[in-house]
C-alpha cells in the first residue's frame, strides 16, 4: 500500500503514490541520448575534397528541442501518476448537550431587596435574572427551558437552542405582573418541569430550581414530585436564595419573617442525585451557578475532517500537450533534411 508523501515547502500538497516520481529519473537519460555521438549525414559529390570530414564523430547539442520535450513529458507523466492532492484538514467539534429546565420563583417575597449590585440594593428576582443570563450564555450547546411559579407553575416557551430568544424572555417575561395565585408551589413547579423534560430523548436532563421560600400551598409535595422525576433520570439542583430574618416585602407592602426549608430542598436533590445550595448574596449565587456549570458538562467530540482535491489532471494535461507538440514538431518545424 502506497503511503501519502507531503511536500515540505507546500504542506497542503501531498502525493498519494510518490514512488511514481522515480520515473522522472529517466528524463536526464533522454537528454543524454538525444545528444549522443554519431556520424554526420553524407551525400556523394563529384569532388572528393568535399568528403574530407565524412566519418568524423559529431556531437549534437544536448538541448535540442525534441529531447527536451520528451524529458519534460516524462517528468509531467511521473507527476500525474504520483497523484498530487491538495489536502484540506479541518477540526470539527460536535457536542452532546444537556437538557436544562430553569424553574424560577416569582412569588411576592422575591421582591425583598437584600442583594447588592454595584453598591445598589436589588431584589432577589433581579439578582437571579442577572446570574441566570450569564449561565445561559455559558451553555451554547444545551437546550434550555424556562418555568416560573408562585402559587402554580407557568411555563414560558419550549426548551430551545435559540438562546438569544431565551435571554429576551428572561429579561422581559420574568417579573411579578402575572395573574398567578400567590404562594410557593414547589411541588407543582417540579412536576411542570418534569413533564416538559420527560418528552425529550437527551441522555442528561437537569432542573435548576431557585426559590426563597418553602412549600405553602396544598397539592403535590416537592418530595413526591422529585421521586417521580428521579425515575425518569432527571437530576435536581435546588437553590435557596436570600437571607433569613424579618424583611420588608415591597410587593406585599409589609414585613415577613423569612425562613427556608433547606431540609426539603436537600431531600429533593438527594433523591435525584443532584445537590442543594444556599445563596445569601450575589457573589455566592454566582458561585452556585459556576459550580453547577462545572458539575454538568456537555460531552464534546473532536474529529479531524480531511478532504483531498485531486490535482493529477494538471500534470497529465501538460504531458499530453508535450506529446502532441513533439509529434507535430517531428513532422513540421523539427523535421530535418539530409
Amino acid at each position: 500500500m502506497l503511503t501519502p508523501f507531503p511536500i515540505p515547502l507546500l504542506p497542503e500538497i501531498q502525493f498519494q503514490a510518490p514512488w511514481f516520481l522515480l520515473l522522472a529519473l529517466a528524463a536526464p537519460l533522454v537528454l543524454v541520448m538525444g545528444g549522443r555521438s554519431g556520424t554526420a549525414p553524407a551525400v556523394v559529390f563529384s569532388s572528393l575534397s568535399l568528403l574530407g570530414d565524412i566519418g568524423k564523430p559529431r556531437k549534437n547539442r544536448i538541448g535540442g528541442l525534441g529531447p527536451w520535450l520528451a524529458a519534460l513529458g516524462i517528468v509531467a507523466t511521473s507527476l500525474a501518476l504520483a497523484r498530487p492532492q491538495r489536502i484540506d484538514a479541518r477540526d470539527h467539534q460536535s457536542t452532546t448537550g444537556i437538557e436544562i429546565q430553569l424553574v424560577i420563583d416569582i412569588s411576592g417575597s422575591m421582591s425583598i431587596e437584600d442583594f447588592f449590585l454595584g453598591g445598589q440594593k436589588i431584589n432577589r428576582l433581579e439578582a437571579a435574572k442577572q446570574v441566570i443570563q450569564d449561565f445561559v450564555r455559558s451553555r451554547p450547546s444545551d437546550r434550555i427551558g424556562l418555568v416560573i411559579f408562585a402559587g402554580r407553575a407557568y411555563p414560558i416557551g419550549p426548551l430551545t437552542l435559540d438562546h438569544d430568544w431565551l435571554l429576551d424572555r428572561i429579561r422581559e417575561d420574568i417579573h411579578f405582573n402575572y395573574n398567578i395565585e400567590q404562594g410557593t408551589a414547589i411541588g407543582s413547579a417540579i412536576a411542570s418541569s418534569t413533564e416538559r423534560l420527560m418528552e425529550r430523548d437527551a441522555t442528561s436532563k437537569i432542573v435548576i430550581l431557585l426559590t426563597d421560600g418553602a412549600q405553602s400551598v396544598e397539592g403535590l409535595s416537592p418530595m413526591e414530585a422529585a421521586k417521580m422525576a428521579s425515575t425518569l433520570g432527571i437530576k435536581f439542583y435546588p437553590i435557596a436564595i436570600g437571607t433569613e430574618g424579618r424583611h420588608f416585602v415591597p410587593r406585599m407592602g409589609g414585613a415577613i419573617s423569612q425562613s427556608f426549608d433547606l431540609e426539603t430542598l436537600e431531600g429533593v436533590a438527594e433523591v435525584s442525585g443532584g445537590k442543594a445550595f444556599l445563596a445569601k448574596n450575589l457573589s455566592s449565587l454566582q458561585a452556585v451557578f459556576d459550580e453547577i456549570d462545572q458539575l454538568e458538562k456537555s460531552e464534546m467530540t473532536k474529529e479531524t475532517i480531511i478532504e483531498a482535491e485531486e490535482l493529477f489532471h494538471w500534470p497529465a494535461a501538460v504531458a499530453f500537450g508535450l506529446v502532441c507538440l513533439s509529434l507535430f514538431g517531428r513532422e513540421t518545424i523539427f523535421r530535418s533534411s539530409p
